[in-house]
């Protein structure tokens, strides 16, 4: 009995089956339009940090599947970019982690987190909506989100620390997307 149950976990493997129990090879790439795009939970970050928890929802009818970084521009009132440096990295609350595949289920989630330390020197732009494009999608497929009015996302000038935004990967638990 043992055997016929190794066999069946065996084949639903090398089938492509993920923990959800669909067909891996069944779930298409993500498209901005499939997804919402909100407020993630404010954090309690470490001192002089400043974090952005993003959550993208499926509002569609079918499972998507997200992999990657997504594209982040920081844009400012009046609509022009901010010159922020976006780093794909870990820092002391976005996770340095490996991005994975993500199944994103009817009306699941999936997770991004930015961090950018505060500014010493002064602000010197105010980022106030942030542009959230998926890995491999068309600029024009876009998400917006607006920086909550509390949340200080300031450009401090060309080659300061605080001027560089660390971002996560697309994560499928907000816990995912933070640094342990």
């Amino acid at each position: 009995m043992r055997a016929s149950v190794l066999l069946a976990w065996l084949a639903l493997g090398l089938l492509g089956f993920g923990t959800d129990g669909i067909a891996s090879t069944q779930a298409q790439g993500c498209r901005s339009s499939q997804l919402s795009v909100s407020h993630g939970p404010e954090l309690s970050p470490p001192t002089g940090q400043n974090p952005l928890v993003v959550r993208l929802t499926n509002r569609s009818s079918k499972t998507c599947l997200l992999h990657g970084y997504p594209v982040v521009v920081l844009v400012d009132g009046g609509g022009s970019v901010v010159p922020f440096s976006i780093r794909k990295s870990g820092d002391q609350v976005v996770t340095s982690g490996p991005p994975v595949d993500i199944p994103v289920g009817v009306g699941r989630s999936a997770w991004i987190v930015l961090n950018k330390y505060r500014c010493d020197r002064g602000d010197l732009r105010l980022a106030r909506p942030v542009r959230i494009g998926l890995p491999g999608a068309p600029r024009t497929g876009r998400l917006v989100l607006a920086v909550p009015e509390g949340l200080n996302i300031a450009y401090c000038g060309k080659g300061d620390p605080g001027s560089i935004v660390h971002v996560s990967p697309l994560e499928p638990t907000l816990r995912a997307a933070l640094s342990r």
